[in-house]
């Protein structure tokens, strides 16, 4: 999933459920407790969002190779802190 907001940059969330795998998007870790509002009553972390390019180098892997890209930081939803969200 690709979740942009204009004002915090873009927040990706990679799933394969044939594999049990889960990852999101990791810009700054001190930041997962912070959570705000990026769309109508949809909440996440603000550590998780990314600027542009940084989101773009990931959505690129992607689309070439369909897997996690290692151009950026990713954190499972497992090594979330309870008071973050995704």
């Amino acid at each position: 999933m690709i979740e942009p907001n204009p004002d915090y940059g873009i927040y990706l969330h990679f799933m394969n459920d044939d594999e049990g795998i889960e990852m999101l998007s990791l810009h700054d870790r001190n930041r997962l407790s912070e959570v705000v509002e990026y769309n109508d009553e949809m909440y996440a972390s603000m550590g998780l969002f990314l600027p542009l390019e940084d989101a773009w180098k990931a959505i690129s892997d992607f689309v070439s190779t369909g897997q996690v890209s290692d151009k950026i930081s990713w954190i499972s939803v497992n090594e979330m802190p309870e008071d973050g969200n995704w």
